[in-house]
């Protein structure tokens, strides 16, 4: 692999310091169909570069997308803005794709496992312009209360998060089982790594939930969403569900 291929890759499969730029550029996009197409294309990106290049990753490269990763997912305990926190789980989830390209012997699934890592932060931005519209911000505390005023979108809301930080059956779960039953036999430490991350998606994930689902409203928003667009969601996080197993079964 090339020095400045390797550098790109570094970028859009985000390694601290590079993962910077990325968490500059998403806060400038406005447009949420423009945060969709980066949320979607900024991986596969990377992947293709890893791809192209054809060469072995070092396995020492591991090391350092595990604590790119546990840095990004330890930040998001404390955010309450959700765009930011789609941000840094995005970053903490990108970063753990090295791992399969290090440790894996088929790199063939890594751009359905970039797709599975980065469709529930679609349907978070999703939700996000939802809680926009109707509250005027889409952060925690400003926005609290939402099972009160809006209990169908408080349920998409705390199933999208779930989804967002790799709760089974979600599709993001079968790629950290694949990290880590990948990286075990190698590098243990690496895998125990993973799980560490993987608690810091949890606990921030619960304290974005609690941010937004309890308390009083003060801002009653103009209406809830539909029962079809619930109902679309919920078809949508199936076809997520089913992707999942999709990849357990292609699992070693």
């Amino acid at each position: 692999m090339s020095d400045l291929t390797w550098l790109a890759a570094a970028l859009f499969l985000p390694l601290f310091p590079f993962s910077m730029l990325l968490n500059q550029v998403m806060p400038r996009i406005r447009r949420p169909w423009q945060r969709i197409v980066l949320l979607l294309a900024w991986p596969q990106v990377g992947i293709a570069l890893v791809t192209v290049a054809n060469g072995t990753v070092p396995t020492w490269v591991a090391a350092w997308a595990v604590a790119t990763a546990a840095l990004y997912g330890f930040r998001a305990i404390v955010v309450r803005d959700l765009g930011l926190w789609i941000q840094f789980i995005g970053t903490s989830t990108w970063a753990l794709l090295w791992l399969l390209a290090v440790f894996a012997s088929d790199t063939g699934l890594l751009p359905m496992h970039a797709l599975a890592s980065s469709l529930p932060l679609v349907i978070l931005t999703l939700v996000g312009v939802g809680l926009e519209r109707r509250f005027g911000a889409a952060y925690a505390g400003v926005s609290r209360g939402l099972a009160q005023a809006s209990p169908r979108l408080a349920a998409v809301f705390v199933v999208s998060v779930l989804v967002a930080v790799a709760t089974p059956p979600a599709p993001g779960f079968f790629t950290l089982l694949a990290a880590i039953i990948y990286a075990m036999p190698a590098a243990p430490v690496v895998a125990g790594v993973v799980t560490v991350t993987w608690l810091f998606w949890a606990w921030s994930a619960a304290r974005l939930v609690q941010g937004f689902i309890v308390g009083t409203v003060e801002t009653r928003p103009q209406s809830d969403i539909g029962p079809a667009q619930a109902w679309l969601f919920g078809l949508f996080v199936a076809a997520l569900s089913a992707q999942g197993l999709l990849l357990f079964g292609k699992m070693p």
